[in-house]
């Protein structure tokens, strides 16, 4: 019996038939892509999320400018290739970073 390969799975960029409406959900562990209208099933994609967080964090603690941390922040805020989970844990640290540089300064985003 001939062992079965297993596909590899594409980035949430690679797919084509990807809708701005569509969203990104993790369902046990695993990444799909879900169809908000209801025509396609949802597609397994790879978890690059997971695996870029530490880079976020990372590059978050070397950023020191406002101009910085807002332009990441709205970059983030919009991105359709992130998980609402995965959203909220960058927004958030976005949020530490404007803290610990700015204390109670307001966040020029959020307003």
């Amino acid at each position: 019996m001939p062992r079965r390969r297993r596909q590899r799975l594409l980035p949430v960029e690679s797919i084509s038939d990807r809708q701005p409406n569509d969203r990104v959900e993790r369902r046990d562990g695993r990444l799909y892509v879900v169809d908000t209208n209801g025509f396609f099933a949802p597609v397994e994609v790879r978890d690059d999320e997971t695996a870029g967080w530490p880079t976020f964090q990372a590059n978050t603690q070397k950023t020191f400018r406002a101009e910085e941390l807002n332009r990441a922040f709205r970059a983030v805020a919009l991105t359709s290739v992130l998980t609402e989970e995965g959203r909220e844990m960058r927004l958030n640290a976005l949020r530490a970073r404007w803290r610990a540089l700015f204390g109670d300064a307001k966040f020029v985003v959020e307003d």
